[in-house]
């Protein structure tokens, strides 16, 4: 079953049949609705009895001391035991009790497969292997290994299980080995079986005093099986797992144990007890996910993962699963009030299916996946945890700042208290002293930023007027002035046209004509401006220095105004 919805077709099918075969059997069936779960432990874990079992609250109790019991031998697993999970387990548990039982367990990352894995093998009183990766790992290792094991289980008689999951496998020989082991269960006996019943069914003679066909063939498959300790290829075991000194110690560790079934101590009888012995002992549970395609390819390479395991599909976790398991991590949390604890757990459900509601509607629209496994709910929870515990220490260093700031304001008030009687009037006098002190600096700082701006304003009107300064700096008053103020008395327009008058052409024979003459008359000064031409016709530079510092001003004046409207626009 791999959809949700083929649980569904499932039950319908069944409640049909049932109907068909039995009469009056609507309150079993309504019994079944509720719980349908068969199990080996259903009394207990140390009395295996395949029955059902009766309520939920029993077989969490059941599953919680097991749990208990194995977290006191191996590594503590921190399991919520929800009803999805706890039927996993059950299914895990009756395919490692069946005979040759192998399991494929498909599911995402953070699902649950190996650690309700681990706790199935533990109710079945198996011992779990698992290999360990390391640099340069490869198929010699891995025979070692599967030697090991093979040993333990068809030489010590150890209940046994073999767990590989998408990790481990770091090279796809890896499967090359598990497909064989995995014939070697399921297909030993079974070529002879089916070539039995073909010949029967064509009208071959059956008995060997016929010289019947089938017999010669069972003949031949057994020797193929049995004669010679290194399996052929059709049996599904694996080529030179172990040496030839290894199979004799192996075939010589075992005689005691046929002698005891009353078999043969041959070389042949003894191998194939230990064959047999290993396929009742030894467990292959594969924990596979099912994300991209590497399960399709490596389902139709190696037919025997399917073919020959039973199957677990391991669905999303539903509503219930998720309030549960956030609730429980939730109670390991002490920051978190019990009041607010459930409706967090339930946000926290909400959250992460509303995300996977969002991701198939993402797959219609886009054609595109976005995975949301369990694994990424439990990281949500510890982000959450993560996260509440930083800010809580943030906020305890805060308090702690706080609390120490008013104890030494308290310390600080009691000490002056006892050095001052009077202490709350004087230090209302020291705040109202300093108060005053604060406001006089301010206005004193308003007062000498107005008079800087007021004297540049003052200077620069001076500049624009001719009343004093220069070119060369601020401050500095003209030359020109303080040698002659006479000069301040011309007006500029005169003095602009004396500097721009322009005398009247001469003749060709270097003579002025007559008309220059009465010009001349005409503006001839008088003997006491005739005594100032001498320094005015020296000062006429630096008036017009005087003019182009006056300009200048101008121009900064209205560069300024500019800014400012640039600014206020701004």
């Amino acid at each position: 079953m791999v959809e949700e919805k083929d649980y569904g077709t499932f039950d319908k099918i069944q409640l049909e049949t049932v109907k068909k075969l039995y009469d009056d059997i609507e309150e079993t069936l309504e019994q079944t609705k509720r719980m349908n779960i068969y199990c080996h432990f259903a009394k207990g874990v140390g009395e295996p009895s395949y029955r059902p079992v009766p309520t939920w609250e029993e077989l969490n109790k059941i599953l919680v001391e097991a749990l208990d019991s194995y977290n006191e031998v191996n590594a503590a697993m921190s399991l919520v035991l929800f009803e999805d999970a706890m039927c996993h387990v059950c299914r895990i548990n009756r395919i490692l009790e069946s005979p040759r039982g192998n399991a494929l367990l498909v599911g995402v990352g953070g699902s649950g497969k190996q650690s309700l894995t681990r706790l199935a093998a533990f109710i079945s009183s198996l011992e779990l292997f698992q290999i360990t990766l390391r640099k340069g790992y490869g198929i010699p290792d891995l025979k070692a290994d599967l030697a090991n094991v093979y040993l333990k289980a068809g030489v010590k008689n150890i209940g046994i299980m073999f767990l590989m999951t998408d990790a481990q496998v770091a090279d796809e020989q890896f499967l090359v080995l598990q497909n064989d082991v995995l014939c070697h269960f399921a297909a030993a006996g079974a070529y002879g079986r089916l070539a039995q019943r073909f010949f029967s069914r064509k009208g071959f003679p059956q008995g060997p005093e016929e010289g019947g066909t089938c017999f010669t063939l069972l003949c031949d498959c057994n020797k193929i099986q049995t004669s010679k300790p290194k399996p052929a290829f059709f049996s599904g075991e694996i080529p030179d797992l172990f040496p030839d000194d290894e199979v004799e110690n192996i075939i010589n560790s075992v005689r005691n144990g046929v002698k005891g079934r009353g078999l043969v101590d041959s070389r042949e009888t003894c191998w194939k007890f230990f064959i047999e012995r290993v396929r009742r002992q030894l467990k292959v549970v594969l924990c596979f996910s099912p994300v991209g395609s590497k399960l399709r390819v490596r389902s139709r390479r190696f037919p025997a993962i399917i073919s020959c395991t039973a199957i677990d599909w391991f669905q999303e976790w539903p509503q219930e699963a998720l309030e549960s398991v956030s609730l429980r991590f939730l109670q390991e949390t002490e920051t978190v009030e019990d009041s607010v604890k459930d409706s967090i757990s339930k946000f926290m459900a909400y959250v992460h299916t509303s995300v996977n509601e969002i991701s198939r509607l993402y797959l219609s629209n886009e054609r595109r996946y976005n995975y949301t496994t369990p694994k990424s709910f439990l990281e949500q929870i510890k982000l959450y945890q993560n996260l509440l515990l930083k800010k809580g220490k943030d906020l305890k260093a805060k308090m702690e700042r706080l609390e120490n700031g008013l104890e030494k304001l308290k310390s600080t008030s009691a000490q002056l208290l006892d050095v001052f009687p009077h202490g709350a009037a004087l230090v209302i006098f020291i705040i109202f002293i300093i108060f005053v002190i604060f406001v006089i600096f301010i206005i004193f700082i308003i007062f000498v930023i107005f008079t800087i701006r007021f004297r540049g304003f003052w200077r620069s009107e001076q500049r624009e007027m001719g009343w004093g300064g220069s070119s060369t700096g601020p401050g500095s008053s003209c030359p020109a002035s303080q040698a002659h103020p006479q000069l301040l008395q011309l007006h500029p327009k005169e003095v602009a046209s004396s500097k721009n008058s322009v005398a009247p052409p001469r003749a060709s024979n270097g003579k002025r004509p007559q008309a220059e003459k009465s010009w001349a008359q005409k503006k001839a000064p008088r003997s006491e401006d005739l005594q100032k031409i001498p320094g005015l016709l020296q000062e006429i530079p630096i008036i017009n220095k005087m003019r182009s510092a006056v300009l200048f001003s101008k121009a900064r004046r209205s560069s300024r105004a500019l800014s400012i409207g640039a600014r206020v626009r701004l």
